[in-house]
């Protein structure tokens, strides 16, 4: 979005800003439809080729109301302690990025609404000692061909207030390659609990992973209320660690618990793997009093 104003009098100005103002809203308002709309679907959301596995493939679906033109790369990302992610351009002691060795096809997709499209994606790690290496494949919009050009709608002139709207978006998921014989363990530890947004009770913990190779699962809140039964009351899926991250903060709500205020009894936390949901990595207990 690029606004334009000129340089007339003070009274002028104020009309101006106030335009401006008014019509910014209207953008905000008009690319959060046009997110919510645009509907790109991506299986899996994750890939991991394991040692020996050098093909992969990822499915790209438009689910929206319009046609749609997705430019496909990799991008590098550090994740930080609560979860996010940042750019990065150089990998950190104990990070590997594969994006060196992946090759993949096409490279850039059109997809009718409804329409899908496969992307092959192959690895060539260098040999050598075990290694987790990690590359996001990124799903970025090109903006269409009938876009507004610069200044449309005034003219030409760049005196009078402008307003160019041309709404990007996109979605990226981990690809992880695999060599040699890895692994991982995970504990959880500094558990609490506080209340969270809407008074909502929240678990806060610490996932610590140690290893030379990440991890995911689902989290999984169980409370034993004095004289009761142990009951599922807060669930969160797909939670990872990357390397070379030691510790992650994680904060779980209770969504499955009805009243607002905690019984007094015991909570139990457990995160399970993904792919295995009868596999415990780790878990830990506090009483609520």
């Amino acid at each position: 979005m690029k606004c334009i104003s000129s340089n007339r009098s003070a009274s002028h100005m104020l009309r101006q800003r106030q335009i401006l103002f008014a019509s910014c809203l209207l953008v905000l308002f008009s690319v959060t439809l046009t997110a919510a709309r645009a509907g790109i679907l991506v299986a899996p959301t994750r890939l991991v080729l394991e040692p020996g596995e050098r093909v992969g493939e990822v499915t790209v679906m438009n689910n929206g109301a319009d046609p749609v033109t997705l430019r496909i790369s990799f991008v590098n990302y550090h994740m930080r302690a609560n979860g996010s992610f940042d750019v990065a351009t150089e990998p950190l002691p104990g990070e590997h990025f594969a994006d060196d060795f992946l090759r993949y096809a096409p490279r850039r997709i059109h997809l009718a609404p409804g329409e899908g499209q496969t992307v092959r994606i192959l690895a060539r790690p260098p040999s050598g000692a075990p290694v987790e290496y990690r590359s996001h494949l990124r799903f970025q919009t090109e903006p269409p061909l009938d876009a507004p050009s610069k200044g449309a709608g005034n003219g030409g002139n760049e005196r009078d207030l402008s307003i160019e709207l041309i709404p990007l978006y996109g979605v990226s998921i981990p690809v992880i390659v695999r060599t040699g014989d890895l692994s991982a363990t995970v504990a959880i530890d500094s558990l609490s609990v506080r209340s969270g947004p809407r008074k909502t009770p929240m678990a806060t913990f610490r996932l610590r992973r140690s290893g030379n190779r990440s991890i995911y699962g689902d989290i999984r809140l169980y409370l034993t209320p004095q004289g009761g039964e142990e009951r599922l009351v807060g669930e969160t899926l797909g939670l990872a660690v990357y390397p070379p991250l030691e510790a992650r903060n994680v904060s779980v709500p209770f969504n499955k618990l009805d009243a607002a205020n905690l019984p007094p009894g015991r909570l139990r936390v457990e995160y399970v793997d993904h792919d295995d949901n009868a596999r415990v990595l780790a878990e830990a207990e506090r009483v609520i009093r």
